[in-house]
């Protein structure tokens, strides 16, 4: 019994931290995932301001285009 405790007592904090030590990363930031004036320089530079650990994500910033048509 004091086993399975010792167990369970050390196997939560580990599943917690690796659930909480995920980051989002936006490629480019504000700039977004475009192709930059700087070439693939740019985003090389980007990637050296970074710390990427296991678990983290790579994404794109979201832009949406809407239409408006007043039906004239």
């Amino acid at each position: 019994m004091s086993r399975n405790l010792l167990l369970v007592l050390f196997a939560i904090p580990t599943l917690l931290h690796g659930s909480a030590a995920q980051t989002r990363h936006v490629v480019g930031d504000a700039m977004g995932w475009i192709i930059p004036p700087g070439g693939a320089t740019t985003y090389t530079t980007w990637a050296s301001n970074k710390t990427f650990t296991v678990g983290d994500t790579l994404s794109k910033q979201k832009i949406s285009l809407v239409l408006y048509d007043d039906g004239s």
